[in-house]
């Protein structure tokens, strides 16, 4: 039998493994706590909407900073800096 995480175990190991080193790359992108911290929020959410099935954990965690990076991304074009 192959056990398959639900969406809050699997945002809970996220938030465990991955959640410090998610706003700490946020924060060296934008340079503001603030918007780290919005950053920081927001991947969680991507994370509660995502219909992935992410297979294990450094999958999880590849997910996890691409879309952090990508949010960062999406700050510097939006002109909002």
């Amino acid at each position: 039998m192959t056990y398959m995480k639900t969406q809050q175990e699997m945002l809970q190991d996220a938030m465990l493994l991955y959640g410090d080193a998610a706003y700490r790359l946020a924060l060296s992108q934008t340079g503001s706590p603030a918007d780290a911290e919005d950053m920081y929020q927001d991947v969680f959410l991507r994370l509660l909407r995502c219909e992935k099935r992410l297979a294990d954990s450094e999958h999880l965690k590849a997910w996890f900073l691409r879309v952090a990076i990508n949010r960062c991304r999406d700050l510097h074009r939006s002109g909002r800096r």
